[in-house]
Formats: C-alpha cells, structure tokens, sequence
C-alpha cells in the first residue's frame, strides 16, 4: 500500500509540474499546421505524465534534436519535455556549447564528478547548439552514449536544418526524434495573441493597465519580421511596459524600425526593434539646460545599454559570445552589464519568469 501510495504521489508531483509551466506551453501550443509536431509532442507529454508504468516503448528515454532558429524557444520546450518525463525528478543540466572552446567543452562535458554527463545522472542533459561541439567531443560523447556509460536522456539543439559540422553519429542518435520549431514570422496566427498576452502579463508586473494595440500597431507588429523570434517579441513587451506611461493603447508611435527598408511586408531581413518612448524628443531639440556634456552623457548611456541588451538577445545571454561579437574583453563586457544593472539570465531561453529592467 506505501508503495502505492507513493507511485501516485509522484504521478501527482510529475502531473503538477509539467501543468505548472503552462506560461511555457502557452508558446507552442498553436492551431497552425507547421506546429502540429510539437503539439504532438506536447500531448504525448502529458499522457506520459499521467501513466504510472510505461506501456511500451518509453517516450522519456528518447533522444530529441530541436531545430530552429535562435529565439524560437529550443531551450524552453527542452525544459517541457523534461518536465512531462519520467526523469523530471531527476536533474536538468544544460550546457551551451557556443562559443566554447575544444577544451572548455570536453572539461564541462567529461570533468570527472563535475562533468555535465555525470551531473546528469538520471535526469536530463541539454546540449544548446550541438552543432558547435567540437568532432572530437562529439565521437567522445556519442562513443559513451552507445556504451551506456552514462544515464541521463539526452536532448540537444541546432538553428539550421543543415549542419555540415555534425557527425554521421549524431545524425544516426538522434533520427528517431527531430523536431523543427518554426520562426514566429511563420506562425502569423500567433503572433498578436502572443504578444497580447506578454504584454498583459508585463504591464501587471510594472503596476499598469494594459489596454491594447492600436490597429496601426497591430500592423506594425505583424509585419515585422522578427529575427529574434518569441524571445525578442518577449523582451520587446517587456521594455514596452517599462517605458509605456500613457492609459491609452499602444500606437504606433512606440515602434521604431520594424519594416524592413527593401521589403515592406517585413518578411526578409529585418532590423532590430527600437522603442521610442511616447512624447520622445531628442535633447539637442529641447530648450534644456543641459550642457553638452551632460547630453553627451545621457546619449552615450543610451547607446551602451541598448547595445549590450541586444547583443545578449542574439547571443540568447552567453556573456562570452556577446563580448567576442563586440570586441571588448569578457571582463570589460562584464564591467558594462553590472554598470547598466544588466542581468545576462534574463535573456536566455530557460528564464521563464518576468524580471524588471533596471
């Protein structure tokens, strides 16, 4: 009867926490056909959730490979799928290959007790970016796979379909599973009510109401191509809700820069997203009193911080990627973001919660 007892007792903790993350889910559940394989996937989940022994062949120890493109969500529907597994009890180790080095990844990877493969034990370990693991890594890690060296399940990650760097192995690991999580500019079913409700959901955050969008706005929005994908729609909201101080709906006056300059359905391209704040006029137009010290200052802390935020969106938070695209030392990079109270986890894919912007 204990034993009993305690199997339905870990049904009802794996149940909870895979329906816990319902902001997750929220996502990827779509109507759209190009996402009929990840609800699949997320049904699947749940029956798996919900059946205390396995009937067959089990769902929880097969190896998925995510492809998509950066900001689509990889990470996150990796923390679903480990989340309705039988192995969510167990650890969730993730380890972004990109920008590290042959030896970095192989002492991350193999480090004896410290190692991800061993920190993985009996739970599930993500690989972001497989594509980037070293060949040699990659003969080492999938050499120990065949042999059952370690125990965990393994799900990975890689932005193109075609990955010339990956090993005839990798490919034959992982031919049961793949998955393509299509762009947001895809999805355009999804769009405007993804963006509705990050923006409900930020707004509350920062005390304020959130009334809508404007038909302009709408417009703007959905044809914007979005490079970023959910992730930079998810930021987006996020600074549009700190800077957004009128009660009326957003217009299109908070946008700056969604249309591309050669293609006006935004389809192609794209630039980076700006905000402007409503009422917004530059300071060398105003009659302030303001030397040109002090507006230079002012300018230049705009610049800094707008440019370290949207470094890190691309690099999805890896510090190390970001500092190597702007040429500055890592410490120097790290000098800014605690200068501009800049927290790099709160632009990568597994931060789930809302965070303030300083």
């Amino acid at each position: 009867m204990a034993n009993k007892n305690s199997s339905e007792s870990q049904l009802a903790e794996r149940l909870a926490r895979f329906e816990g993350r319902e902001e997750q889910q929220l996502r990827f559940v779509s109507k759209d056909v190009l996402m009929a394989p990840i609800n699949e996937v997320l049904t699947a989940l749940r029956r798996e959730a919900i059946k205390p022994e396995p009937t067959g062949p089990a769902f929880h120890e097969v190896p998925v490979l995510l492809v998509g493109e950066t900001g689509v969500g990889q990470e996150m529907l990796a923390h679903l799928i480990h989340e309705g597994s039988r192995r969510s009890q167990g650890p969730w180790i993730n380890v972004s290959l990109s920008g590290l080095t042959s030896e970095e990844q192989e002492t991350e990877l193999f480090s004896e007790k410290v190692g991800a493969c061993e920190l993985a034990t009996g739970g599930t370990l993500f690989l972001g970016d497989i594509s980037k693991m070293a060949v040699v890594n990659q003969r080492r890690f999938f050499e120990g796979m065949k042999k059952h060296q370690w125990n965990f399940r393994l799900l990975a990650s890689v932005t193109k379909e075609i990955f010339p760097q990956i090993t005839p192995e990798v490919r034959e690991y992982f031919a049961t599973a793949t998955l393509k999580i299509p762009s947001l500019r895809e999805r355009t079913e999804d769009l405007m009510p993804m963006a509705m409700h990050f923006a409900e959901k930020t707004f509350k955050v920062y005390g304020k109401h959130f009334v809508g969008f404007t038909t302009e706005a709408e417009r703007i929005l959905r044809i914007y191509s979005w490079p970023g994908n959910v992730r930079e729609l998810w930021v987006m909201m996020q600074r549009l809700a700190l800077v957004w101080t009128s009660g009326k709906a957003v217009g299109e006056a908070a946008f700056m820069g969604l249309v591309t300059p050669n293609r006006p359905e935004g389809r192609e391209g794209g630039r980076v997203l700006e905000l402007v704040r409503p009422g917004f006029v530059p300071p060398v137009a105003t009659d302030s009193d303001e030397g040109y010290t002090e507006i230079k200052k002012k300018w230049s802390d705009t610049f800094e911080r707008d440019y370290l935020v949207k470094l890190l969106t691309r690099h999805e938070g890896n510090v190390s990627s970001a500092a190597r695209e702007s040429k500055l030392d890592r410490s120097n990079f790290l000098r800014l973001l605690r200068r501009h109270a800049i927290k790099s986890a709160q632009y990568r894919e597994d931060e789930h919660e809302v965070k303030k912007v300083a």
